[in-house]
């Protein structure tokens, strides 16, 4: 069975990123294009959740922490506040997402690199049996050259403006997020003050109801003096 490494690109892999303070752990999918890592949120999702540029990361393989996944590579330097595992099924998909990140860190990554790479299930076998991982991170020195290289200055405008676009998305998202919260505001001070003014009519209509049924004890009790009155008269006149 023959698979070329350029149909494993084109899959969206798997990645856990783990923040450092809370050490909370989520699950995200990831393509490796140029020389960054875009990983989305879901597996169909094309909105891009964030990046790492991988010419500036130190990365080495680590027991994976899950069944499922029989290899995991640990990707750090590229943030303070999150880590990064890529994690792979099998060594085919070790092998290529290794060999890539190897590649970027030596300023090598075209994306048709392993276009034509090829790997039978013996190949597999004779090399998983005999790696031995040695993976070296490179120096500031070499970093600073890779810097200057033109291909990765045009590739760092890219990165630039993808995350350019990234920061205007969530400014655009806040800022829809406050408007809302502004419109639930209002909202909240339209029926309060609808209570208000429901509450001052119904005191109202009470007031109107007490002052009613008092001026109607009030009359009863004029006209009770009134036959009173009248009956003190007549009681007179008799005697």
């Amino acid at each position: 069975m023959q698979e070329t490494y350029s149909n494993i690109q084109k899959e969206k892999g798997v990645l856990v990123k783990q923040g450092k303070k809370f050490g909370f752990k989520i699950y995200r999918y990831f393509i490796i294009k140029g020389d960054c890592l875009l990983y989305f949120k879901s597996k169909t999702q094309q909105k891009i959740q964030g990046l790492v540029q991988l010419y500036s990361c130190k990365f080495h393989e680590v027991e994976s922490f899950q069944k499922q996944y029989q290899y995991c590579i640990e990707i750090k330097g590229f943030s303070a506040t999150f880590n990064i595992w890529i994690l792979a099924e099998d060594y085919l998909k070790f092998k290529f997402y290794m060999q890539y990140l190897q590649n970027a860190s030596r300023g090598i990554y075209r994306d048709n690199l392993f276009e034509n790479t090829q790997i039978s299930q013996q190949q597999i076998h004779l090399q998983q049996d005999s790696y031995r991982p040695n993976y070296k991170s490179h120096s500031k020195e070499n970093q600073n050259n890779l810097a200057q290289n033109p291909q990765i200055t045009s590739k760092n405008k890219e990165i630039k403006f993808v995350s350019q676009d990234l920061q205007n998305q969530n400014q655009n998202e806040l800022q829809q997020q406050m408007e809302i919260q502004s419109n639930e505001n209002r909202i909240n001070d339209i029926n309060n003050l609808e209570k208000n003014q429901n509450l001052e009519t119904r005191r109202s209509r009470t007031n109107i109801n007490c002052e009613e049924k008092l001026d109607g004890e009030i009359i009863q009790y004029l006209e009770h003096e009134n036959i009173l009155e009248s009956q003190c008269l007549n009681f007179e006149q008799q005697f």
